[in-house]
């Protein structure tokens, strides 16, 4: 077992210990979708929904510079083998029954075990 199962199982067992303050999470993407260059559109493709379940954290007053986090942003994290897809910056995500939208590039830990989204209302 190398380093990176190591902490693709220690990312599984956390997200296990709390598991009671996991929400439900979901991302909708056109899935086959064609492009037309002629009119610069897309079209065609089937809407595919990914559920998966993530953790929201908030973040500190001592993050808030340069306008990149913003009051009311929160960071949602989410272990990649569970979700099946890597989140674009700039798609919706549902939180908990709520639609936010992913305002940066999504960040990935070390070992490639967790997924860390950076949303806002």
């Amino acid at each position: 077992m190398g380093l990176r199962d190591v902490a693709v199982n220690a990312a599984r067992t956390i997200f296990n210990i709390v598991g009671d303050i996991t929400v439900d999470c979901s991302i909708t993407r056109n899935v086959g979708e064609t492009y037309d260059e002629v009119t610069d559109t897309y079209s065609g493709g089937t809407a595919t929904t990914y559920s998966f379940k993530g953790i929201v954290t908030h973040y500190t007053y001592g993050m808030y510079h340069d306008n990149a986090v913003q009051d009311g942003d929160y960071t949602v994290l989410v272990r990649k083998a569970e979700i099946g897809i890597r989140p674009l910056n700039g798609e919706n995500i549902v939180v908990n029954g709520e639609t936010l939208k992913i305002v940066a590039p999504v960040k990935e830990d070390t070992a490639g075990a967790i997924y860390s989204i950076h949303v806002r209302r």
